[in-house]
């Protein structure tokens, strides 16, 4: 069981370089973040916990403190840092550094290897390994007041008390079952998707369930309204979906009169309604310049032949609603093989986007996955 030498709130550089002296003498430490990001692009950065050797430590972000010597250790490759669900906690380090986080292992990404579910939380991790139950109370706090609350501290500090014990359990685990090459390619995976440009992840929030003609007008004009809105709520500091939340962009696209945007005025700024009209004609003109020059000299009766067979997207035939029954059974048949869940393997959503070719196998499933399933798959569509 993890033994808890030590708890502290650091506040000042003296304490900081004690902290890295240990760190480095280690070479392996627990992280975790608070944050808040209701009001701001952003995000605000409260605390950094950290533990090491048994030592707890929540440093506090909004003292005059110099992280630089933090962000020194997230980013070298020397040191393993721990962590669990940790997407939005790289993207932090990365817009506060300019630097890719090095040597990250995710306990939540490693859960997925060794049959604890698909992407479990921490308290369920720490409950189901450790048989120790975590109080989410303070999880909503308010982590900008000052001071913190003994309780708040108390809480941020558990997020980094046990990670370390889990990472040993999951380790050994990923050894045992041969899975840990498995595991740095997943998780390499996901550090570059982490501090990615997000732009595509976006994009595909949102589904196009008309024809083909409207339905590529259509995802033109939400990847150009995502653009504008990125850099706008970036240049204004407000979060994305203050600015313009998904919804109103699935409204703005699915009525076929695309400048009827009269019920935005409410919401945004008029020299914004502006600039949104401008993109919304600018992706009509990108449109129609695309479609004319994949159907230049083929005549009307091509374009409707074209029409006619391209399937909308996620409707399939009968025959390929067969296909996807006996792929989701393949999943479901190696997800058990292996003691995985099968959305870990693909979801629904890419497996559907396959069996209507509208992606390739490959261009959904590579590496490890495409070595356990992959060449399966294939023969079964195609």
């Amino acid at each position: 069981m993890t033994l808890i030498k030590s708890k502290e709130i650091i506040d000042n550089n003296e304490s900081i370089s004690l902290i890295i002296e240990k760190i480095y003498k280690k070479q392996i430490i627990a992280i975790d973040t608070e944050f808040t990001r209701e009001k701001t692009y952003y995000p605000i950065l409260s605390l950094i916990q950290i533990a090491v050797d048994g030592n707890l430590y929540a440093i506090d972000c909004l003292s005059k403190i110099d992280l630089a010597p933090i962000f020194n250790v997230i980013n070298d490759v020397n040191i393993k840092k721990i962590l669990h669900s940790c997407s939005q906690d790289l993207q932090i380090f990365f817009n506060k550094s300019g630097v890719g986080p090095q040597n990250i292992e995710d306990v939540q990404v490693m859960a997925n290897f060794c049959g604890m579910g698909f992407n479990p939380g921490y308290s369920n991790l720490v409950e189901k390994l450790l048989n120790i139950e975590i109080d989410k109370k303070m999880q909503k706090s308010n982590w900008q007041k000052r001071p913190l609350d003994i309780k708040q501290i108390e809480y941020a500090l558990l997020d980094v008390a046990y990670i370390e014990e889990i990472h040993k359990v999951f380790s050994e685990n990923l050894i045992v079952n041969k899975k840990q090459k498995w595991f740095e390619e997943e998780m390499q995976n996901f550090i570059d998707k982490s501090i990615a440009d997000n732009i595509n992840n976006l994009v595909n929030n949102f589904t196009f369930h008309s024809r083909s003609y409207n339905r590529e007008l259509r995802k033109i004009m939400v990847r150009n309204i995502i653009y504008w809105r990125e850099e706008t709520a970036r240049k204004i500091d407000v979060p994305r979906q203050h600015l313009l939340a998904d919804n109103y962009i699935e409204k703005i696209v699915s009525d076929d009169n695309f400048l009827n945007i009269d019920f935005l005025r409410d919401i945004i700024d008029d020299h914004l309604i502006l600039e949104l009209e401008n993109i919304i004609i600018s992706s009509q003109n990108d449109f129609g310049k695309q479609r004319n020059t994949e159907f230049k000299n083929q005549g009307q009766e091509l374009y409707d032949h074209f029409h006619k067979n391209d399937s909308p997207l996620y409707i399939m035939n009968e025959e390929q609603k067969d296909c996807y029954k006996k792929a989701k059974y393949l999943i479901l048949r190696i997800a058990k093989e292996e003691n995985f869940k099968e959305q870990f393997l693909i979801n629904s959503s890419s497996l559907k986007q396959i069996i209507l070719r509208n992606k390739s196998v490959k261009d959904v499933v590579s590496g490890w996955r495409y070595y356990l399933f992959g060449t399966k798959l294939e023969k079964l569509i195609y």
